[in-house]
């Protein structure tokens, strides 16, 4: 039931699964509906990564820099970077300045 609920409140109405209409209620459907080992593969953004590297080469992946479940106190990548959880879609922070933006990251990923 919690995804109905996180649906919900995502999108503010139920979906409809048994008749879907959008992106939304589709992405809804197939997770419910289809088993196959690819799809799961390809909604792991690290896994995807390296089924794409495997396939059609390394050039075409964009690096992953770091992984975990706890940032570095102080990244040492080139900025600007995007930081990006791999758990959900749109929870990602953009550092353009890691002395201005990085304390911000470090507080959302203590929540």
């Amino acid at each position: 039931m919690s995804g109905w609920l996180t649906y919900w409140w995502r999108h503010g109405r139920l979906p409809d699964i048994d008749a879907p209409r959008t992106f939304t209620e589709w992405v809804q459907w197939r997770k419910l509906n289809e088993r196959s080992l690819y799809l799961a593969a390809m909604t792991d953004k690290i896994a995807a990564k390296a089924l794409v590297a495997g396939r059609l080469g390394a050039e075409w992946v964009v690096p992953t820099l770091w992984q975990g479940e706890d940032p570095p106190e102080t990244p040492s990548w080139p900025t600007p970077f995007v930081i990006k959880a791999s758990h959900g879609c749109n929870q990602y922070a953009i550092v353009r300045d890691i002395a201005r933006d990085w304390p911000g990251v470090i507080a959302r990923t203590r929540t």
